[in-house]
């Protein structure tokens, strides 16, 4: 396996380097998450634009959708090559707030910032896409565009194709912040252990200090004395079972195993927050520190 050579105590982070990375974390560890854990923050490809398509030529029309996922509230830089110019079109105004043209022709850009989440709410997506420019009037003309580009921030950069970031996930005890859920929301995950499970419903973690607002997905594995391994919720027999669920601030659940004694249980949860003014999220630099 590829090991990773990292030059003056550094060295940047792409997707073939993180996949790497999680490769010899996991050789190192033998697959068991109890043994350590390792946190990434702020990976992804510079450009957002997934796809995009070209839309009609009637005045209001949209001439182009790109398909990207928008958070609320974050300032955007868009760019695409294009047959238009700025007085063909105009960035959508359902979207972006306050946008400013930074190239009007040959290759059109603006930046402009992102409405708020529950204004985007409203906001339906067509096949290509969200609708990000405009036609000021009916055009005479077919739009064409070419190597669209949405960055992050209000500077507007060399074209970039769009990368999808395979993320081999994190899975940690200490709570990861993993991505936006749709209410635009922060998403955190995190991974208990347990070795005591019973075949009654019983409470199996205290979760009130998380300050969960929403639970999006909870799963996890049962390990046996004898090496089965069982996934939660499961149901193979009125023998081989699992149930997982929340209640009262606590994951509840319970299990019969029709073969040996439980040995390791891993619950993996994930949520969003009502408020995360008074939780720290483990960062790396705390981990480094």
């Amino acid at each position: 396996m590829k090991k990773i050579t990292v030059v003056n105590d550094e060295t940047s982070l792409d997707q073939d380097f993180f996949n790497t990375l999680q490769d010899n974390v996991e050789e190192v560890f033998n697959g068991d998450i109890s043994m350590g854990s390792i946190r990434v923050d702020n990976i992804e490809c510079k450009n957002l634009a997934r796809d995009y398509g070209v839309g009609g030529t009637s005045q209001y029309g949209t001439s182009l959708y790109i398909d990207f996922d928008i958070e609320p509230d974050t300032q955007y830089t868009v760019s695409v090559n294009s047959n238009l110019t700025k007085s063909n079109v105009y960035p959508n105004e359902k979207i972006f707030k306050n946008a400013k043209w930074i190239s009007t022709s040959g290759r059109l850009s603006f930046t402009g910032l992102s409405l708020d989440s529950t204004s985007l709410a409203s906001i339906s997506k067509s096949d290509y896409g969200y609708s990000i420019l405009k036609n000021h009037s009916a055009l005479s003309t077919t739009p064409t565009f070419s190597e669209p580009q949405i960055e992050k921030g209000d500077v507007e950069t060399p074209y970039t194709p769009y990368k999808e970031f395979s993320n081999k996930q994190i899975y940690s005890t200490n709570e990861q912040t993993i991505g936006t859920w749709i209410d635009g929301k922060t998403l955190y995950r995190k991974v208990f252990q347990t070795t005591s499970i019973s075949s009654e419903n019983s409470n199996l973690v205290d979760i009130s200090n998380l300050n969960i607002n929403a639970v999006v997905n909870l799963r996890g594995v049962l390990i046996t004395s004898t090496g089965l391994q069982f996934t939660m919720p499961l149901y193979d027999s009125s023998s081989n079972y699992s149930v997982l669920f929340i209640s009262s601030n606590y994951i509840r659940g319970r299990a019969t195993l029709g073969s040996g004694t439980l040995s390791k249980c891993y619950i993996i949860l994930e949520y969003t927050k009502t408020d995360t003014s008074s939780v720290s999220t483990t960062s790396l630099e705390d981990e480094e520190s």
